[in-house]
């Protein structure tokens, strides 16, 4: 089966792992200006004399090219596929790092923390127009604990997102999957949202047991959690370590 590849984030080991397969062959590559690893993707492609296309939202439509690929995948791109696109592949998936119908949209990773969910996982899903609305077609489950914070979820994920996506892929190929529609949530939240600096801001009045959810969701080293004394930014890390006694 060909592929168009969809691509963004810090997820180059999930393309490799597709284009070492014997199953699948990736014929293009669609990956935006903004995507902060781009230079990983570039030298990919060039290394594996796939064709790379640089493409955002207002010109993915003028550039986009059908090469009669059976498969549509995309894995972090940044922005929303048109219909118009997905439509015209047989299968058009996408890869979410939530258990879908719960925490749609491209950074719902915070909430999954600061509501100190006991497991999180990956979703392939079909695309339609709405947000990681689309049909299910496989989820794969990870445990979380108390311990767990946002780098440390998001590096799990990532570790199992390139044997899920075969997975997936060869499911599509072998006719072997079962499309199952995602249950409404009553008020559902869609996290589109990126995440500021401020959105770290703490609240110190409150118990530190009350604060710990909201620490843990926070990006220790890009944006640490911290509260303001005396006009001072005193950020706060936590560090966790199994208690022996």
């Amino acid at each position: 089966m060909n592929i168009i590849y969809f691509a963004g984030g810090n997820r180059v080991e999930t393309l490799r792992y597709i284009v070492q397969s014997r199953d699948f062959t990736v014929t293009q590559i669609y990956i935006t200006s903004i995507e902060s690893n781009l230079s990983l993707y570039q030298d990919f492609a060039k290394e594996n004399d796939i064709p790379l296309t640089i493409a955002n939202k207002k010109n993915l439509l003028e550039l986009f090219t059908y090469k009669n690929e059976e498969v549509l995948l995309s894995v972090g791109y940044r922005f929303i596929i048109p219909k118009a696109i997905f439509s015209i592949p047989p299968y058009a998936i996408n890869i979410h790092p939530s258990l879908l119908p719960k925490y749609k949209g491209a950074y719902s990773g915070f909430a999954i923390i600061t509501n100190r969910e006991k497991e999180t996982g990956l979703t392939a899903h079909f695309l339609d127009e709405g947000v990681d609305t689309g049909d299910i077609i496989h989820q794969k489950k990870i445990n979380l604990t108390l311990s767990d914070s946002i780098a440390s979820m998001s590096k799990r994920l990532i570790e199992i997102e390139p044997t899920f996506v075969l997975e997936t892929l060869l499911m599509l190929k072998n006719g072997c999957y079962r499309r199952l529609e995602q249950k409404l949530i009553a008020d559902e939240e869609v996290f589109n949202n990126k995440r500021i600096p401020e959105d770290s801001k703490i609240d110190p009045s409150l118990a530190l047991i009350d604060l710990i959810d909201k620490i843990r969701a926070c990006d220790a080293e890009r944006f640490p959690a911290y509260f303001i004394i005396d006009d001072v930014r005193v950020k706060i890390k936590l560090e966790f370590e199994k208690n022996s006694v």
